[in-house]
């Protein structure tokens, strides 16, 4: 396990994970000799980013700030939801929860 965390505040760490995604992808699927995969910190400190000038990365960071947190809170919309139906669907089909009372479209356009 490895935390990496930007040098500058020019680059977000949302910023930041997205350039190093690919070659971290490429170094764990070169790296052999062992049973086991390791990304070492020799393997880290080879890699290398080019950074565009700031002004790109302030557009850059002011794009991804909002899609990135959008993506948590639908990350954590979508765990709740999960935990819902595991809870719900079976009390539904054992028919320990009755919802034939209630005012529920289905199929239906919002």
């Amino acid at each position: 396990m490895a935390r990496f965390a930007p040098k500058s505040d020019a680059v977000s760490p949302h910023l930041l994970f997205l350039l190093l995604k690919k070659p971290i992808e490429y170094l764990n699927a070169t790296i052999t000799g062992t049973t086991v995969a390791h990304l070492g910190h020799k393997h880290i400190k080879r890699i290398q980013i080019a950074v565009p000038p700031r002004r790109l990365l302030d557009d850059a960071n002011g794009f991804l700030q909002p899609v990135a947190e959008l993506q948590l809170a639908l990350k954590v919309t979508n765990h709740v939801l999960r935990k819902s139906r595991d809870l719900l669907l079976p009390r539904l089909i054992s028919g320990e929860l009755d919802v034939s009372q209630l005012d529920i479209g289905v199929g239906e356009a919002a």
